[in-house]
This record gives C-alpha cells, structure tokens and sequence, in this order.
C-alpha cells in the first residue's frame, strides 16, 4: 500500500511520500518577528496569526512547503540558567505546544515544514557561542530543550524535516589549514565565508552532528538537512569542498548517528552574476552528491536578471529536489515581495513529472489520500459501483 509510507523520507536519491518523488516548492517565511515567533507566549500572542497566514497563502499560490527559523541567534530561546546551561525550550514553555498549533495548521493545509534552529549568518550570542565550544553545554540544550521538542512532535505529518544550522559557513574560520581536509578551510578563504564570526569548521561540524543525531534517536523516521550559504561548502566538484559529508560530521563530533538527509544549497548573486559553480547555472548531477539537493534560499532581486519563474523551472527540472525562495516576509537582505514568489510558486502549481522534479500537490492527510485514490479507482474502473 503506497499510503503507508505517510511521513516524507529520503529513498533511493530522492525525496519521496505516499510512494512517490515529490519536489518541495515553497518560501523561507523564515520569521515573523527574528528569533521571537514560537516560545514565551509569542506565538499566541503576537505572532501566530501572520504565521499560520503564511501556511495558508503558499499553499494558495500553488506551494507545498516552507522553511522556518526558531533560536536565531539564541538571544530570546531557550531557556539558559546563569551559567549558560540550558534548562528548557524558553522560560514560559509554550515553545513545542506553539511549533504543534504551527504543524497542525500547515496539515491542514497540505504544506510541509522544516524547521531551522539555530542561524549562522549572524554573530551568536554568547551563550549560543558557548553551546558551539562546549559539549557540556550543548548536551544539556540537546537534553532539556531539543529531545523534548522533536519527541513531542514526531506525530506531526507536516514535518517534512529539522535543520540544526543556517549557513553556519557565515561564523567559520576561513582559509585555516587543517591535516583533515574535513577540517581545513583553505578553500574558503576568499570566498566571503566568515563574514559573522570565526569559529573553526570542526566545532560547527561538531554541533551540527551531535544536534542532528539527537534528532534521530527521538524520532528515527525523522529527516534532517543543513543550508550553506553557497554551494562551495557542499560539494566536492568545481575545486570546492564539502564539509557535510557523513565522514566530515561523523569526523567531528564522533556520532554516527549524525549525517544529514539532504543538502541544501543558497544561492545569491554578487554584482549581479552567480557564482559560475551556482546550483541555479549547474544541473545538480554536477555537484556528484550522495543525497538529494534542495536550493533553499534564492530570489529573482538576489538574482542574475532571470525571472522567479525561470527560477523555481530550473531547480524542478535539473535535477533539485526543491526550490525555498526567499522570503515571505518580504524584508531581509535580497528579499523578493511576497507576489514575486508567488508567481515562481504558480509556475509549478499542480506539476507531477516524475521523471524531473516529482509531485507538487502533496497530500498529508490519510483520509484525504484514501478518498482520492478512491475517486481514481472509480474513474479507471467505471463497472465497479460503490454502494
């Protein structure tokens, strides 16, 4: 029975659900109010409604799927004691009963959502900082704040997946050589990583694998992806190096538990021109990756002068697994208005080519899918009467 298989999983080099490739078309909403939407009575209060708004309007023009941040910068969430150890999702502990309303809202709705922990474009707090440089630290968060909250939400069929990091590439230690090319930034240096911080590529790794492996043993159906800032970071083509490989994670923080699902790659052009490597001028089979490959942020105005539409046809048919346009909230550097990625989102309404991107409509909800495979069996089968 294809509808056994409910929950959207990794197989064979493909994102896949109900027995079928999908291909997750949608927006970063990625905040509504930075780092403060879930957590602390926010959600119920001030936030909620323009979220939930959100679900609502992407699946309207023809999307499936968003991608949205929690922590940030760690300055609001979670919980830290006067030590810096962490003692639960956010003071008033509304953090996981606010992500369910936000997951029960975006089943409804037939939209998929991965969630973002923490931000690696922005200079951390110091108590963030210190999760990243002492596993002490980090194990408490991954004990009182992360496996309660994937645990409790593992039922959820609207998580399409967790990621730990956004473009932690922007705190790295570029151009560092290491006797680990795993570890060595070298072919970094140069590249504008860096830009927030300079903590080195083993103790990013090492958070990202330790995070993601304590995804995994709370929920084991579960998957999990990281966005780097640029495809430099995530493939071994071009003359660039990628440092989210299972050996590179497992490497630094020693959980073979924590590798990633899929990659995901932004994309933002400099002066007007791409990166000639980018994943919106390569065809991913370029990239010669292991996983699927998502190109998670990009917009027509942080863009080459190609369209949102040329945009969104590119990634469904060369070979990505999704395309996140960046952002719903229409603010944030290189940000398009909401309508302009609307429109991308209507070029790919309703599309199901598996042999280039896979389904758009996605359907979460058991009962909806055993009713339209009911309608398609009367339609094939007209002798057949229901009673």
């Amino acid at each position: 029975e294809a509808f056994e298989q409910q929950f959207l999983d990794v197989q064979n080099g493909q994102l896949r659900l109900n027995g079928e490739k999908v291909f997750m078309s949608g927006m970063n909403i990625a905040w509504q109010n930075y780092g403060r939407d879930f957590g602390n009575g926010q959600y119920d209060c001030c936030t909620g409604n323009a979220l939930e708004d959100y679900i609502v309007r992407i699946k309207a023009e023809g999307g499936n799927s968003l991608r949205i941040w929690v922590h940030c910068d760690g300055g609001y969430t979670p919980e830290f004691d006067g030590n810096g150890y962490v003692v639960g999702t956010d003071a008033q502990n509304t953090m996981t009963s606010d992500l369910a309303q936000f997951l029960d809202v975006a089943y409804a709705n037939n939209v998929l959502v991965f969630i973002v922990l923490w931000n690696g474009a922005t200079t951390p707090t110091s108590r963030y900082r210190d999760l990243i440089y002492d596993d002490s630290k980090l194990q408490t968060y991954i004990d009182q704040a992360l496996v309660p909250m994937v645990s409790a939400l593992s039922g959820k069929v609207a998580l399409g997946g967790w990621e730990v990091m956004n473009e932690p590439e922007g705190i790295v230690s570029a151009g560092v050589s290491d006797g680990n090319p795993c570890f060595d930034t070298q072919p970094l240096a140069g590249s504008g990583a860096g830009w927030a911080d300079s903590i080195p590529m083993q103790r990013l790794q090492s958070f990202i694998n330790k995070q993601t492996a304590a995804i995994k043993r709370a929920d084991p159906k579960v998957i999990v992806t990281l966005g780097s800032w640029s495809e430099r970071a995530q493939t071994d083509q071009f003359g660039w190096r990628n440092y989210y490989t299972d050996n590179c994670l497992i490497d630094a923080g020693g959980d073979s538990l924590g590798v990633i699902d899929f990659y995901q790659m932004h994309t933002y052009a400099w002066e007007g021109a791409y990166t000639s490597s980018s994943p919106l001028l390569v065809p991913n089979s370029q990239y010669n990756l292991d996983k699927p490959n998502n190109i998670g942020e990009f917009s027509q105005s942080g863009g080459d002068g190609r369209s949102i539409t040329d945009q969104f046809d590119w990634a469904y048919t060369q070979g990505y697994c999704g395309a996140w346009s960046w952002q719903a909230n229409g603010g944030g550097d290189n940000a398009d208005s909401f309508a302009t990625q609307a429109q991308g989102l209507n070029h790919l309404r309703g599309r199901n080519d598996q042999n280039a991107g896979g389904r758009i409509d996605i359907i979460l909800q058991l009962e909806q899918k055993l009713i339209s495979e009911e309608d398609l069996n009367s339609a094939v089968d007209h002798h057949h009467h229901h009673h």
